[in-house]
């Protein structure tokens, strides 16, 4: 039996905000689930920010990433890495400014989403996409609750390769590394099935008809090898690849290299 446990805190990002009533308070609340995800997570219904224990250390203590990291870890007495990733982090605070952009001063885009990719304003609230001026944003995020990448798509254009492409920040530190966006669908023990697709609309689609679903970034052809450990505890999969060459090798690759056990494939 699973017990729920929520707590309310102040918000590590922001102090004084207007909250989504209309109402002016002195500090925003995070909701804590204490299971989510097997550990603890936190969403912040003012600011939009969502994350861990480690990225809320992070917040509070104005840490870097592999600071805050350092820091629970001295608290529990773990060892130091020797290798560590030397890029600075992503603000995890762009997902809610975009988000914000495109619901408010973006009507053409949001037009766009809804008429043709058939996304509703509920979807794009829960998953946080936005608009940076130039292209849609889709904030990924790692099995830690980590923001870890964000998928920009040109909406108005057919550019192939580049139509959608990864972050890069103003020093050009690039972040394109290939990540399972829906992780979280996999490192929930509570959900038995799972729809693997192709591309991020294609899952985004899926979640709003209340199907768990979830899609590698780099594209079919580039599966990471180290994505199947997470799908070994899942008792369905529905791979629902593109109907062509590319879709069919990938839906090949997968099935011939996914866990082996109690799992139906489909």
């Amino acid at each position: 039996r699973k017990i729920h446990v929520i707590a309310k805190v102040s918000c590590a990002t922001v102090g004084e905000v207007i909250d989504k009533n209309g109402y002016f308070v002195k500090t925003a609340w995070v909701e804590t689930d204490s299971l989510a995800h097997r550990e603890t997570t936190y969403f912040c219904n003012s600011c939009g920010s969502k994350g861990n224990v480690h990225t809320f250390i992070m917040e509070l203590k104005k840490l870097s990433r592999q600071d805050a990291w350092y820091y629970l870890g001295d608290a529990l007495g773990i060892e130091r890495p020797a290798v560590t990733d030397g890029r600075p982090d992503i603000d995890p605070a762009l997902p809610a400014i975009w988000h914000k952009e495109l619901m408010e001063s973006s009507a053409p885009v949001r037009k766009y989403l809804k008429e043709v990719r058939g996304i509703t304003d509920e979807t794009l609230d829960k998953y946080c996409i936005g608009f940076d001026g130039d292209r849609v944003t889709i904030p990924v995020y790692n099995e830690f609750n980590e923001l870890v990448n964000i998928r920009r798509y040109k909406w108005n254009s057919y550019e192939g390769a580049t139509k959608m492409i990864n972050y890069e920040d103003e020093q050009g530190n690039k972040y394109g590394e290939a990540r399972l966006f829906g992780i979280e669908n996999l490192v929930d023990d509570s959900i038995e099935s799972v729809v693997l697709c192709e591309g991020e609309w294609d899952r985004l689609i899926a979640e709003q008809n209340n199907i768990p679903a979830v899609t590698a970034t780099a594209g079919a052809g580039n599966f990471n090898s180290s994505f199947f450990d997470f799908f070994s505890k899942k008792k369905y999969v529905y791979v629902c690849y593109d109907n062509d060459d590319a879709g069919r090798m990938a839906t090949t690759f997968f099935l011939e290299n996914a866990p082996k056990g109690p799992i139906y494939y489909y």
